[in-house]
Formats: structure tokens, C-alpha cells, sequence
């Protein structure tokens, strides 16, 4: 049986070209991509939505996800976060990508980075209950728009409370809840599990979300990933969501998304998934 999975990319590949999301999205379908990762890079609610959406319509295109992590790469707030206001700010940034999900018909909602800074403010434990709190109340958000939050462990040198599958398998676990969900890095689980295929498949169908890109963050096949075993072990766990290009963009964006699409599906026709 095939894999049914979709191909995407995210729009910070072509951050420093200050392209406009509709030309972004025009690129995307030219070379081959069935949805676009959009992080806001102003804030959400200062989004050009009716222009995105004729953008997605007349390419047939999709929102693959909505990203959150310029609020803390543009506006220095985490959910972690002790500082006063920065925690509150991070709770309407996530409603208002929810509103946007909704208007642009996307399930799906990421948090990376948002939920964690680079650095804690306090010890651990603390932070980390802080995070428990303020993901419940993001929860009932998307519940409340029938939507998925899934969370992203990062690597150590990026961040320091949730770096593994299986601290973000805890949290989960501590939530209960039905919207919430994994969101895998291959980049980052080079760094920090013990095994990449091994986790995917101890995730099973926890796992929503995957950004790809080779060991060194340029293309697939760029590095020395095994996207050959990567892709069995998503096989294994019937995987059926996106695929998403989080990539150097070298030389250019538009031929490393190039590439990296080539090699993507002529591995996945290969091995005949």
C-alpha cells in the first residue's frame, strides 16, 4: 500500500527574497509542492487573508500548517516564560493563528520555539509547568475551532525544555486531550534521539507533522540521513500527513525546494510506498 502523504514547504525558505506569500505559493505549484507551511511574518491578525486565499485557489494549492514561531523569533515571547506579558502575548498570538487556520481551511496549528525561547528564565520544573498551564488553555482554543496544536521537540543548542519525542510524549500524556499531537524535525532528531527511525515508530500516530531536511539542514540527500529507512518506518506507522521542506535554501530557494522534491519522489517511487 502506498503512503499517502503530501509534500509541502515552509515559507521561511524564502525569507530573505521579501517575496510576497502569493508568489511564494505561484513558485510552490510550479515546482511541483501540494501546500504551503505559512509563518506569519507580521503578526496574524495583520494577514492579507483574501489575497492568500485567492493565491491558494487559483493554484490549487493548500495551507499545510500555520506556523507560530516568529512569536518568539520577532517578538521574543515563549509560553515558558516568566516575564510578564510574554506568556499572555503567546496565548493571543496561537488564538489568532487559530483564526487563521480556519479562514484559510488548515487543521493543523505548530508550536515549536513559541512554546519554549531559547533559554529558560527559571528552573526547569517551573517552566515547565508554566508550559502545562498555558497549553491547556491553548487546547481548548483549538477545540474550540476544531483544530490540532502539535508540538515540536527542538535540539538542545535551540532549546531546553522539550527536546526529545519523549518529553513531548509526557506532556501529551499529562493534557488527555484528543488535539494535540507530535510534530517531528529531522534536523533536530539527528541531534537528539537515539534512533530516527525507532522514534517514528514509537510514535505511531501520534506523530501529525514532519519537517524534512538532511543532517546538516540543506536538502534531503544533501547529508547522511537514511531517508531510504525514514521512509519505511513512516510506511509502518501509516503515515499520511505532510512532508514538509524546512531547509538551507542553497544555492537558491527555488532550486534546493527543487531537489529536494526530486529526490523525495523519486525515492518514494522507488520503494514503491
Amino acid at each position: 500500500m502506498r503512503m499517502n502523504v503530501k509534500f509541502g514547504f515552509s515559507n521561511s525558505i524564502y525569507e530573505k527574497s521579501c517575496l510576497p506569500i502569493d508568489e511564494i505559493i505561484d513558485r510552490g505549484k510550479r515546482i511541483g509542492y501540494d501546500g504551503l507551511e505559512l509563518n506569519p511574518d507580521a503578526l496574524p491578525s495583520e494577514l492579507d487573508i483574501p489575497m492568500i486565499r485567492k493565491a491558494l485557489d487559483e493554484n490549487g494549492f493548500e495551507i499545510a500548517a500555520i506556523g507560530t514561531k516568529n512569536a518568539y523569533v520577532k517578538y521574543n515571547s515563549y509560553l515558558a516564560s516568566s516575564v510578564k506579558g510574554k506568556y499572555e502575548f503567546v496565548i493571543k498570538y496561537i488564538k489568532d493563528c487559530c483564526k487563521v487556520a480556519m479562514e484559510l481551511n488548515c487543521s493543523i496549528v505548530q508550536a515549536g520555539i513559541a512554546l519554549q525561547g531559547s533559554k529558560l528564565d527559571e528552573d526547569k520544573n517551573t517552566a515547565r509547568e508554566r508550559l502545562v498551564n498555558g497549553l491547556k488553555k491553548i487546547c481548548e482554543i483549538t477545540s474550540q475551532y476544531d483544530l490540532m496544536i502539535i508540538l515540536e521537540p527542538l535540539n538542545r543548542f535551540l532549546g531546553q525544555l522539550l527536546n526529545t519525542f519523549d518529553e513531548v510524549f509526557e506532556i501529551i500524556n499529562m493534557l488527555g486531550v484528543p488535539n494535540i499531537g507530535l510534530m517531528g524535525d529531522l534536523f533536530h532528531m539527528n541531534i537528539e534521539e537515539r534512533s530516527i527511525e525507532g522514534s517514528i515508530r514509537k510514535a505511531g500516530g501520534l506523530l501529525k507533522y514532519l519537517h524534512v531536511n538532511d543532517s546538516n539542514r540543506l536538502a534531503p540527500g544533501e547529508g547522511h540521513l537514511n531517508f531510504v529507512e525514514i521512509f519505511r518506518a513512516l510506511k509502518a506507522i501509516s503515515y499520511d500527513g505532510y512532508l514538509t521542506l524546512e531547509i538551507t535554501p542553497k544555492p537558491t530557494p527555488d532550486e534546493a525546494l527543487t531537489k529536494a522534491l526530486t529526490y523525495l519522489k523519486k525515492l518514494k517511487e522507488q520503494m514503491e510506498i
